[in-house]
């Protein structure tokens, strides 16, 4: 059996993370195949309290992935599979809301999984105990709660990426980059320098990946009837055009994503927090 159950952290956390969540699956059976996991600009701090996923990239490569990792989901596929019983805890940041806690720079981690004590130091070791000695969920989820609360004034903000990042997300990437530019009083290419250590990707690959995501949110909620309705929607040049964009995010074509089963990464695309505990 599979149980995956979603926590909003409290709210002077919000602004940064999306969410906490829980991972729980009995055994393999539940999952004896490789899930499909697409990009959508977030960073996932994860923290294994039984088991430990394998990771295959998109070009074939496959590791086990250790107790504790941070993921960054920004331009490509790569896939997860359970190597047996598996307890996941896990904070999904907003694609500028990791920056906000360590000095790492995002572009350093873009499109990988890295050993999150690369990203906290020693401390997150620490955590990683306290969380899997919890008596509870609840007791769990508290503890990751304070942890960040606790490093929330360590690191600058960067206010003007994040300004721009949500306006970006706001639009579904449909901004052009004049009309992103315009209330920064900001050179386009000091721009894209901070834009890419805050967010890990460049404000155009930012751009396509939140038009990408926008398309497979209504993709996969049946809002498009036909795939030309989704293109034109999604203001994409044309089917070919969508086709490709899609196939460079996910790795196959709509047709066959949609054939595929990949229940973990839909709660994460469709931002689904249905019936999520408040701290």
């Amino acid at each position: 059996m599979t149980r995956h159950k979603h926590f909003a952290p409290s709210p002077v956390l919000r602004p940064y993370i999306k969410c906490f969540h829980v991972l729980e699956i009995d055994d393999a059976l539940d999952a004896s195949s490789f899930e499909r996991f697409t990009p959508d600009g977030c960073f996932e701090v994860n923290f294994n309290l039984a088991g430990a996923p394998t990771r295959r990239e998109a070009f074939g490569t496959e590791r086990m992935l250790g107790a504790g990792y941070t993921v960054a989901r920004s331009s490509t596929c790569y896939f997860m599979r359970p190597a047996g019983a598996l307890r996941l805890m896990g904070v999904r940041f907003h694609p500028w809301g990791l920056h906000r806690f360590t000095s790492v720079p995002m572009e350093v981690i873009s499109d990988s999984a890295v050993p999150s004590v690369e990203l906290f130091g020693s401390s997150v070791l620490a955590l990683h105990e306290r969380l899997a000695a919890s008596a509870s969920e609840t007791h769990a989820i508290a503890e990751l709660d304070r942890y960040l609360t606790a490093r929330l004034n360590a690191f600058d903000e960067d206010p003007l990426i994040t300004d721009a990042a949500q306006r970006i997300e706001q639009a579904n990437g449909l901004l052009a980059m004049k009309e992103l530019l315009s209330p920064y009083g900001i050179t386009q290419r000091r721009f894209q320098q901070r834009f890419k250590q805050s967010i890990g990707t460049t404000p155009k690959g930012f751009s396509r990946l939140m038009r990408f995501q926008h398309a497979l949110r209504g993709l996969t909620a049946g809002a498009y009837v036909v795939p030309i309705d989704l293109a034109f929607e999604g203001a994409y040049y044309d089917q070919a055009h969508f086709a490709n964009e899609f196939r460079s995010f996910a790795g196959i074509s709509p047709t066959r994503y949609m054939a595929e089963v990949h229940p973990l990464n839909d709660a994460a695309v469709l931002n689904r927090l249905d019936g999520a505990s408040s701290l």
